[in-house]
């Protein structure tokens, strides 16, 4: 599928066997203004995620599949920052927020490591029109599990600014942390390759099949709930993560026909996805409710020997959150200025197999 899960819309029968799998390429490119700590220096840089995901799945019953999925790749950070200061730049800067870096590599407050999160899933089947027009319901719900590969502690340290513990942190607060602490002390890292969390997923789905345009069509709902009481306690608190995917295949027509080889189908797609709040001890991270909207456009190739194979392309826009576009900004102040711009390659195969465990 354009979106969603690459096992999304197909049932496995007792016994069968489908591997699977999914590349992720994320380029992001951003900058905000000076933060108090560096008041002379516009942030700036590009975060690349490379993530692949293989996965197993097996029909534990005709109306029961139980699938195993890994993440496992690098997020990486190049930083540019640039001088906004009055009279010469200084040659020797460093940054405590931002470095070139990537997440294969610890901190003080993170764990390196190439894992992410391990998701198991069970999907059952209400109904399912192999041959034909008809539809494809199902019911998935599952278990994420995180790597160890995470934060360790808030990279704001708002819990050791806040020094009265009234849970508001002021602008002396702010400013006698930076006083008192070494560079070392302050620095941090914000990203790794899990947050750390278990997650409960609940994911309810339909699609159709026809004879004519679209060919196949559907919608996926999500939620994503952390359990707390199974995640290891380091103050952190993640947010819900509400998500709708939909999809359509398209058979080519026309000139695009001729072009493209038989077996060839077109997706496109659309993905909704938002986040509610999260912090660490206490404290809610500033702009953690995200809300983004991300189209899809991609080319499906199906293979009855091989398998299937999906090539997207996805453009996301970030209606609101930290990553929201400077016009559109809700964030510390009305004045500072951010942004970013994010462009996704998607490659996923899937292949069911001709043998059977039972």
């Amino acid at each position: 599928m354009p979106v969603g899960n690459q096992n999304d819309g197909i049932a496995l029968l007792t016994g069968q066997v489908m591997v699977s799998g999914s590349f992720l390429g994320q380029h992001i490119s951003w900058f905000h203004d000076p933060v108090e700590s560096e008041p002379n220096w516009r942030h700036a840089g590009t975060f690349t995620s490379n993530l692949i995901e293989p996965s197993l799945s097996i029909g534990i019953t005709n109306d029961l599949n139980l699938s195993l999925s890994q993440i496992l790749g690098v997020r990486s950070m190049t930083f540019y920052p640039e001088y906004v200061g009055g009279g010469e730049e200084p040659d020797d800067f460093s940054s405590t927020h931002h470095r070139d870096e990537d997440s294969g590599s610890g901190f003080r407050n993170a764990n390196g490591g190439l894992l992410g999160d391990m998701t198991v899933m069970l999907k059952y089947v209400l109904s399912y029109a192999t041959f034909g027009a008809g539809g494809r319901s199902f019911i998935n719900a599952g278990l994420s599990i995180p790597s160890n590969n995470y934060l360790t502690s808030d990279p704001y340290f708002r819990e050791t600014i806040d020094a009265d513990g009234d849970g508001i942190i002021t602008s002396e607060e702010t400013q006698h942390f930076l006083d008192s602490t070494s560079f070392e002390d302050q620095s941090h890292k914000h990203f790794a390759m899990s947050d750390g969390l278990y997650r409960f997923i609940f994911q309810p789905s339909f699609y159709y099949k026809r004879e004519k345009n679209p060919v196949f069509f559907g919608v996926m709902l999500g939620y994503r709930k952390p359990i707390h009481a199974l995640t290891r306690d380091l103050g952190f608190r993640g947010g819900d993560i509400f998500e709708a995917h939909l999809t359509s295949l398209l058979i080519p027509a026309g000139n695009l026909k001729e072009f493209l080889p038989m077996g060839t189908s077109l997706s496109l797609g659309l993905s909704i996805t938002g986040t509610s709040e999260s912090g660490w001890d206490g404290y809610i991270t500033q702009n953690s409710k995200e809300l983004v909207v991300i189209p899809a456009l991609g080319i499906i190739y199906n293979t009855k020997k091989i398998g299937t194979f999906n090539v997207s392309l996805r453009k996301p826009y970030f209606i609101a959150g930290i990553r929201e576009n400077a016009d559109q900004l809700d964030s510390y102040d009305s004045d500072f200025d951010q942004g970013a711009d994010e462009l996704d390659i998607s490659l996923s195969y899937r292949l069911p197999m001709k043998f059977y465990l039972w």
